[in-house]
């Protein structure tokens, strides 16, 4: 059954607001509503797992940039939420969780199915859709669903006459877009290499997130197949762009494709944004307490002891030195590390191993606003 609802963010209830993050409890609003009208006790969102999970791939996709809109803790608030209000139990799930997109659309061309895919629109960039292009080619939909309907061997269903932006050939001209496509790439690429030890060392927050939205199972049952998901959907891409290389190696040698793509931002040396990884970014704390070493051993020399200077914990500048840090005074610069950290943000639950800090903080005029993520000892 069909039941067709007319949602308008137009006067007097129009807002600025891009991100959407509210969209998925509307919709699971009204699908409540429909449910206890009908007497049922299930409502079932179809998210594949990644985007669902959706780990951070850069900056520009963390805190409040990054959705939320069908995460396995969200729909578990949602149980929780939408239960009370109506007095019964209501079961909120997603059927897809631990599917990745190319696992989706394989279940569906095998299903005889597949002629339905270009009829479907995955697009975040609606407002730019044209009769001719209804997919922009460069949001992260688009990268996720061309990547998987290749890895499925499926393009057969997915003209590409459909996108703006050819995936592995097409120029991006806009600097975001090439950001959000180096970093979708460059993460899936980690991740195929990545150990089960270095996959919950870099997320082992967000799959803890995870873990809370699923009660009757466990963290070791969550967490392995949170890596498989993964895993499975990195070697996807993968797969994808070696066939991109082969097919587009003539190019490649000559360098004849336009800079910004995605074979030359992947392959070719320099084609690819100067772009840190979220691990390896440079950090206000790491670069204190790279100085705060510095002068701790420089005070070792002249026999005077560690004193916390708050004018050196707002330096942000790294330290020159290359002098081998003493053990004694290793010691004291993550000791005052901790007591800076705790200090400037107040109120926190703090983990003795790793602490992943999620605010907005505004520490400096050099550092403005920003989402830090440091390792304690």
């Amino acid at each position: 059954m069909y039941v067709p609802v007319l949602v308008t963010r137009q006067e007097p209830l129009r807002v600025q607001e891009h991100t959407q993050r509210t969209r998925s409890f509307l919709y699971a609003a009204l699908a409540c509503v429909i449910t206890n009208l009908f007497k049922n006790s299930r409502i079932r969102f179809f998210e594949n797992g990644v985007v669902s999970v959706n780990l951070p791939i850069s900056e520009q996709v963390v805190g409040g940039r990054a959705t939320r809109t069908t995460h396995p803790l969200v729909l578990e608030l949602f149980r929780q939420f939408f239960s009370a209000a109506i007095g019964k139990p209501i079961e909120v799930d997603n059927p897809f969780i631990w599917k990745t997109r190319a696992d989706v659309i394989q279940t569906i061309v095998d299903r005889g199915c597949g002629e339905l895919i270009k009829h479907t629109v995955s697009c975040t960039r609606t407002y730019e859709m044209t009769k001719l292009y209804t997919h922009c080619g460069c949001c992260s939909q688009c990268l996720d669903r061309r990547f998987a309907v290749l890895a499925a061997n499926a393009a057969r269903h997915d003209p590409v006459e459909m996108y703006k932006v050819e995936l592995l050939t097409g120029a991006r001209d806009r600097p975001n877009d090439q950001t959000m496509t180096e970093s979708y790439v460059r993460t899936a690429l980690e991740l195929r290499e990545m150990s089960e030890l270095a996959f919950f060392g870099r997320f082992s927050a967000e799959t803890a997130r995870v873990r809370d939205g699923f009660p009757s199972l466990t963290a070791d049952e969550v967490g392995r197949q949170v890596l498989n998901l993964h895993q499975r959907h990195a070697q996807a891409i993968g797969e994808v762009l070696k066939a991109g290389v082969e097919t587009h190696s003539a190019e490649l040698v000559s360098k004849s494709l336009p800079s910004s793509s995605v074979l030359m931002m992947t392959v070719v040396p320099g084609g690819a944004p100067a772009l840190a990884t979220i691990d390896k970014r440079a950090d206000a704390i790491k670069m204190w307490i790279d100085k705060a070493e510095a002068e701790s051993a420089s005070a070792d020399q002249r026999g005077g002891g560690f004193v916390q200077d708050q004018t050196a914990a707002r330096a942000h500048e790294p330290s020159q030195t290359g002098r081998r840090k003493s053990k004694p005074a290793l010691e004291r610069a993550r000791g005052a590390s901790k007591s800076y950290t705790r200090t400037a943000f107040p109120g926190k639950r703090w983990n003795r191993t790793r602490i992943y800090v999620d605010e907005l903080v505004r520490s400096s005029s050099n550092l403005g606003y920003g989402t830090f993520r440091t390792t304690l000892f």
